[in-house]
């Protein structure tokens, strides 16, 4: 429970921070743009800066760009269609192969084979402890 008040509480500040500092943030964009606005007027004639901004925009030909984007979406497609079945193949074939290798070892195979590790293992450990007992025994 007092996790979850910690929790609360901490988001409840974060949160004002961020309103705190967007406020602020806010304040000194509004003056950075009255300066320039203060410092573009003396470069400019009067009469024309009103105008600078109030300009409409000129039109634009869009269809060269939807023709492109269209290329694109189509290429991207196209590679993201032809990488997934890539894998596909890749993982298909690796599981024949594991499918084919579990066929040709049987489990008893695989149990003599772990069982032979086991004693290997098991044989050098007690070689070792062995060795340490003879020399702790033989130490004056």
């Amino acid at each position: 429970m007092v996790i979850k008040i910690r929790i609360l509480v901490t988001f409840l500040v974060l949160t004002c921070f961020f309103f705190a500092g967007t406020q602020v943030q806010a304040n000194s964009w509004k003056s950075l743009k009255d300066w320039m606005t203060e410092n573009i007027k003396g470069h400019f004639d009067p009469e024309n800066f009103n105008n600078i901004f109030s300009e409409q925009l000129q039109e634009i030909d869009n269809s060269q760009y939807s023709l492109e984007i269209r290329e694109f979406f189509k290429s991207t497609t196209t590679s993201t269609k032809s990488n997934i079945q890539n894998h596909q193949a890749e993982y298909i074939q690796q599981l024949t192969q594991a499918k084919t290798q579990l066929k040709q070892n049987t489990l008893d195979s695989y149990y003599e084979e772990r069982r032979s590790k086991l004693d290997e293992e098991l044989t050098h450990e007690l070689e070792q402890y062995l060795a340490e007992l003879l020399d702790e025994n033989n130490k004056p």
